[in-house]
């Protein structure tokens, strides 16, 4: 029961213990929510922690298997660049054999009668 001493405006003994008893009351309960709400946070981070672990465990799993056939078709790329460039510089090499050869026959073919005019002039 609260009583207040209306001459000094003070609260009487039996009211302080009370005040005292709910403020001791609410900080007890404060600090459990506290330490509660602490350790919560803590198993949602070390879940958070886990869930991440995952996460980037899951990613470099993906990120290996990307780059692994990544590698694999520009080797056959690769590859196959090189079989077309060594085709291609045979075809091209075959060509210019041709054309070399037959450059030379018809060079020597011209040639001669040049040569034969030369000789009759002299």
């Amino acid at each position: 029961m609260t009583q207040s001493n209306s001459k000094r405006g003070m609260y009487t003994l039996k009211e302080d213990v009370v005040m005292e008893a709910k403020m001791t009351a609410l900080a007890r309960r404060l600090e459990e929510l506290k330490s509660r709400g602490a350790h919560e946070v803590k198993g949602y981070l070390a879940q958070d922690e886990d869930e991440q672990e995952e996460m980037c465990l899951i990613h470099t799993l993906i990120e290996e298997h990307v780059d692994g056939l990544m590698n694999e078709e520009l080797e056959k790329i690769y590859e196959e660049l090189e079989e077309n460039e060594v085709e291609e510089k045979v075809e091209e090499a075959n060509k210019f054999a041709t054309i070399n050869h037959f450059m030379k026959w018809k060079a020597k073919e011209e040639l001669l009668p040049l040569i034969k005019e030369e000789k009759t002039k002299k």
